[in-house]
């Protein structure tokens, strides 16, 4: 029993040193970068404030006025030209940093010059994404004194030129700075593994024009994949979007190859109740076709909205860039690298009277080239997918499991197609031959 509890004495022991040494650390490399006052900080382009707590009504808490009037006298003092607010929008309930740019605009700070940042979930996503998505090199940081440490302390090791001035208030709860003591060791931990932030997205320049920023990825966020990111089917598709951008618990997801043609689909389906405004996960798996000879590997990733009604103004999509990873083609068909789909052929004829006898030669049914279009079981008005047939009258889907329709477009037109109703099954494809009838007899 003794031995026990030694050993437990000195895992304590080893625990604490490593609390007081990542503390010690961030303390001693940091303090020298923290000022009291504006007229002591250095010029550099940015001030970044990080979120804080707001009222239910968008009122700022005490913490957060105080860390956005220190970027003000930063901003009015000549010390830096924009303000980055840096906080947490993950529903439409929590917004921290639209009240600071109301606030910052009431104070006198023009509009062009406040940049806010939708994202900012953690100190260390405010520091990551303001390196990656803003471009900022240089910057002051202004918040409490017990935060100046490790936000310091984060920024230099992202390769930020960091500074920080007070911001302190007179009611701080001491459970802040309880806080920030384990805070310290998981920002050490989140630099050591080069932690990536909930969310990345399309770069935007603060040395730009606040107004010309776009707004928030209101309806949409995407965790896998990253923008940029090598993919390779089947890929799985994780992230969360809000209830209006669904139908019936599901939303179109199409990639399209450098041309613009689309090569794969999937339906994104919800893992919760759809039938709200806040963000709902969703998840989906897409299979697609890709050449590897094609001039250019790049492509795009479009989530579309679900639009019933058809109607433009309410169309919506967000688009991510991807790579195509470089796949051997299949050895059976050489048309299918994917797990489920359709394929086959679409022929036209007769050519000949069939009554001739004997029959003419060259009068064989001849590849049709023309579009393939496939309707999912929930949605007979706007098709899930659209091709065209090769000078062999060759076509190919990629699928995810479900119902389809199979037809030609424009089926009234001569000559009269025959479409398919099909199933697709997860790892199977289907060979399906469409035939076309001229009529000639």
């Amino acid at each position: 029993m003794k031995s026990i509890f030694k050993f437990l004495g000195c895992c304590f022991l080893l625990l604490m040193m490593v609390i007081v040494i990542c503390n010690l650390t961030i303390y001693t490399n940091t303090k020298s970068y923290i000022y009291d006052t504006p007229a002591e900080s250095p010029t550099v382009i940015v001030a970044l404030v990080p979120g804080a707590a707001i009222s239910s009504k968008g009122e700022l808490s005490a913490v957060f006025t105080a860390r956005v009037d220190m970027a003000i006298k930063l901003y009015e003092a000549g010390k830096v030209l924009k303000i980055l607010v840096s906080g947490d929008n993950s529903t439409l309930s929590h917004n921290e940093v639209n009240p600071a740019r109301l606030y910052l605009m009431e104070k006198g700070v023009p509009s062009e010059d406040i940049f806010l940042d939708h994202a900012g979930f953690d100190t260390y996503s405010s520091m990551y994404r303001a390196r990656d998505i803003f471009g900022v090199s240089s910057m002051i940081i202004t918040t409490q004194s017990f935060h100046l440490y490790r936000s310091i302390f984060i920024a230099r090791h992202l390769g930020i030129e960091a500074y920080g001035v007070r911001a302190d208030v007179s009611n701080l709860l001491f459970r802040n700075y309880i806080r920030e003591i384990f805070a310290n060791e998981k920002a050490i931990i989140d630099l050591v593994t080069n932690r990536q932030p909930k969310f990345l997205g399309d770069k935007i320049s603060i040395e730009g024009n606040g107004n010309d920023e776009p707004p928030e990825r209101e309806y949409i966020h995407i965790y896998s994949p990253s923008p940029n990111q090598t993919i390779q089917s089947p890929l799985t598709i994780t992230g969360e979007a809000r209830g209006t951008w669904f139908f019936e618990a599901s939303f179109p997801i199409v990639v399209t190859n450098w041309d613009g043609l689309i090569v794969g689909q999937a339906i994104a389906q919800t893992k919760a109740d759809w039938m709200t405004e806040d963000f709902v996960p969703f998840e989906a798996t897409l299979t697609f076709t890709s050449d590897p000879s094609a001039y250019s590997q790049k492509g795009t990733l479009i989530f579309k909205k679900d639009n019933p009604s058809g109607l433009p103004e309410n169309d919506d999509a967000f688009e991510i860039p991807i790579n195509f990873a470089s796949v051997e083609q299949p050895d059976n068909t050489g048309i299918l690298p994917f797990d489920s789909g359709v394929h086959g052929t679409v022929l036209r004829g007769p050519i000949c009277p069939v009554m001739q006898n004997p029959p003419q030669p060259g009068c064989d049914d001849q590849p049709f080239e023309i579009t393939i279009q496939i309707f999912s079981s929930n949605n007979k008005s706007t098709p899930f997918a659209t091709t065209k047939t090769n000078s062999k009258g060759e076509y190919s889907f990629a699928l995810p499991p479900g119902d389809y329709t199979l037809q030609v477009e424009n089926q009234a037109i001569f000559p009269r197609c025959a479409s398919h109703a099909i199933s697709i099954v997860p790892k199977a494809v289907q060979e399906i031959t469409i035939n076309c009838d001229t009529g000639i007899r």
